[in-house]
């Protein structure tokens, strides 16, 4: 029986997956000076904070889809399906998402990358969402909420047409079940 982890991270970086390995000191040794100038630079209302984010997801090995979302509530939504937990640590290692992470939350430990999230996990989706604000801040984003939350499908369901997963992740999920069955 496969089983489905959780894991929900109250301050990250709105970069999809994150978990971090690095203490500030190591974040800031790996992120370039000219990187480290802009790493201080708040983004003013209305800007767009994550310039570039859908293109650095795009070009991870393994990134097997992204779906920006709003709800009605007024939060900033975006599905993110990796293909294993090796294709979520090279975004959450890529240069793009360490630079936002140090940007937004200079002075944040957070601790070993996916801890607790098995090497064979299988495809993970990651769900990341803000709620902006006018009157509050979380690190240095103008947002009254901040989540990064993974999770891995679960067998049953039912689907005409298509699903809300990518059909890369549904074909994963089918060699994963005949690998299985078939006693690998």
């Amino acid at each position: 029986m496969r089983q489905t982890s959780l894991v929900k991270l109250s301050l990250a970086a709105l970069v999809v997956t994150g978990l971090a390995f690095a203490s500030l000191q190591g974040l800031n040794a790996a992120v370039p000076q000219q990187q480290q100038t802009q790493a201080q630079e708040a983004p003013q209302q209305g800007q767009d904070p994550f310039p570039g984010l859908l293109d650095a997801l795009k070009k991870i090995d393994g990134c097997l889809g992204i779906e920006p979302a709003e709800t009605q509530s007024g939060k900033k939504v975006l599905f993110v399906w990796f293909e294993d937990k090796a294709a979520a640590l090279r975004w959450y290692e890529s240069e793009y998402h360490q630079t936002m992470m140090y940007r937004f939350f200079p002075n944040q430990d957070f601790g070993e990358a996916m801890e607790g999230i098995a090497e064979d996990s299988g495809p993970i989706m990651a769900i990341a969402s803000i709620t902006p604000s006018t009157d509050q801040k979380i690190g240095q984003l103008p947002i009254s909420q901040i989540a990064i939350e993974l999770y891995g499908p679960l067998k049953g369901g039912l689907a005409f047409g298509g699903t809300f997963a990518p059909a890369a992740v549904q074909e994963l999920m089918k060699e994963k079940e005949q690998a299985v069955g078939a006693g690998r």
